[in-house]
């Protein structure tokens, strides 16, 4: 893999590894049958996170830094489906889907101000909408604990 590892995700048949590298700005994609790295692709810089929508044939990446903050890449030839610009990274630290995939969540800690954020996981025009910012956000602690429950979609988060 490359440089700082911070992220891990598998595919929903299991086949696949993703990990973000936050060094050099990639995913190493990884064949869980062999435990190789089969691809690299680039990303936005500072991947930090990686989580695969449990409908749609895509992966979404958070960002740690300012401009895009998230990103939806296709699995199948990881390219670009959509972003969310800004100054917070909403997924940095986290991002769980609801079983729909109608809505996700994601975590952010930076330092102190850690938060979560409520995402929209159907992107419209190339854009992932955020439906709720800073959640639970007291300037206090990191956010760090994100977890779904699997059949009814509560969203559980810890700080």
């Amino acid at each position: 893999m490359g440089t700082q590892p911070t992220g891990i995700a598998v595919s929903l048949d299991g086949l696949l590894t993703y990990v973000t590298n936050l060094g050099p700005s990639n995913i190493s994609v990884i064949d869980t049958t062999t435990n190789t790295v089969i691809e690299t692709f680039a990303t936005s810089p500072n991947p930090n996170w990686a989580a695969f929508h449990p409908v749609r044939d895509e992966s979404w990446i958070g960002v740690n830094g300012i401009g895009t903050v998230l990103e939806a890449r296709s699995t199948v030839d990881h390219s670009l489906v959509a972003t969310a610009l800004g100054t917070i990274p909403y997924g940095s630290t986290g991002i769980v889907f609801r079983p729909d995939g109608n809505r996700a969540m994601g975590s952010e800690s930076c330092g102190c101000c850690g938060r979560f954020h409520r995402i929209n996981g159907n992107h419209v025009g190339g854009n992932i909408s955020i439906n709720q910012q800073d959640i639970l956000f007291d300037n206090t602690g990191s956010a760090t604990g994100l977890a779904i429950h699997p059949t009814t979609g509560v969203f559980y988060l810890g700080k």
